[in-house]
This record gives structure tokens, C-alpha cells and sequence, in this order.
């Protein structure tokens, strides 16, 4: 079995994961989240360390890169699967290995039968959960809301939604100087406001 899941799935087909509304993210005078900033440093969404897990500061520096580049995921992936397009495309880049075929997938079965997002899958409660500087590999968690996500059909008709929202992890590597998101687990039921 498949240990990649997508952003999406989970309230398409019970697999488990899903995406969220980057905190932080804006976007630029163009309107494109895509677009180069006016300010190029980007803005560090507020995360936690898991407990016990101590940073150097240049793993601290590998954690702060890995959490923008989580927000920049999570910001593509909500325009996505609201505004489909050249969003895809974007969201698809983000990813490797098989978790880009999963993806692939869910944005056929999204496309085939004319569902979109109605607002976006926020996540919250982000934390740095292990660090792999040699790889450099970052895992990082998040309380996905997806009691709060809408998704219609073609016809307008509202999906139902997972009645918890719940914890999920994000395999974040880096390995030709480009981040990738290249697994997304369920790691625990509840979280959040339930």
C-alpha cells in the first residue's frame, strides 16, 4: 500500500491527509501567490519544536526554510483545488515520487466530477517533529481542519465533510536545493477545536 496520501483525499476516498491555509503567506501587488514578493525575505509562520528535539542554529535555519516552504505548499494547494488551472501544475511541482502520482489522481477524480474547494483547508498548530540536516529532511505536523473544509460538486451540491479534524505529517526534503513534499501520514485522530 501507498504511505503517500494527498491533500484532498482524505474527504474524497478516506486516505489520510490533506492541505491547508498558509498563515503568513501573502500575496504579492499582482495578486499571484506566485509572483516574486515586494519584501524577499519571507515571513516565518510561527511552529513549535517537538519536545526534546534540540536546533542548532543551522538546524534551526533548515527548520525555518522547511515551515516557508510548507506555507508556500499548502497556499498552492488551496488555490488548486479552488481555482484548478495552472494551480495544478504549481501543486504538482511541489511534490515528489509517488505522493505526485496520488495528487495526479485526486485532481482527475476532483476534475471528472466538477468539484471544487469552496474555501480553504487551514492548518494550524505546526511542529518541527524531526530534522535530518545530511539530507536534509524535515518532518513537520499540522492540525488539518477538515471539518471546516467545503467542497461542491457540479451541480452546486455540498460534499460532506470529516467530521474531525485531525493531525497530519509532511516528509519535507530538500534534495537538489529545491524543497519537495514527498509523503503526507496521518498521525493522529483529533485535533484542534473538535
Amino acid at each position: 500500500m501507498v504511505a503517500a496520501v494527498c491533500i484532498g483525499c482524505l474527504v474524497l476516498s478516506s486516505c489520510s491527509s490533506g492541505s491547508a491555509d498558509a498563515e503568513g503567506a501573502r500575496e504579492s501587488a499582482s495578486g499571484s501567490p506566485f509572483a516574486e514578493p515586494e519584501d524577499p525575505t519571507p515571513k516565518i509562520p510561527e511552529y513549535t519544536v517537538e519536545e526534546g528535539l534540540a536546533l542548532s542554529d543551522d538546524d534551526k535555519q533548515l527548520a525555518d526554510e522547511a515551515v516557508v516552504f510548507f506555507t508556500e505548499y499548502m497556499v498552492a494547494a488551496n488555490r488548486a483545488y479552488k481555482d484548478d488551472g495552472v494551480y495544478w501544475d504549481k501543486f504538482h511541482g511541489m511534490t515528489a515520487g509517488e505522493l505526485r502520482e496520488v495528487q495526479g489522481e485526486s485532481e482527475k477524480k476532483f476534475d471528472e466530477e466538477g468539484r471544487v474547494a469552496k474555501n480553504d483547508l487551514k492548518a494550524t498548530e505546526l511542529t518541527v517533529g524531526n530534522l535530518e540536516p545530511s539530507t536534509p529532511e524535515v518532518f513537520v505536523t499540522a492540525c488539518m481542519h477538515y471539518k471546516e473544509w467545503e467542497t461542491t460538486g457540479a451541480q452546486g451540491e455540498r460534499e460532506t465533510r470529516q467530521g474531525v479534524n485531525s493531525v497530519a505529517g509532511f516528509v519535507l526534503r530538500r534534495p537538489h536545493g529545491e524543497w519537495r513534499v514527498v509523503e503526507i501520514t496521518n498521525v493522529d485522530q483529533v485535533c484542534g477545536s473538535n
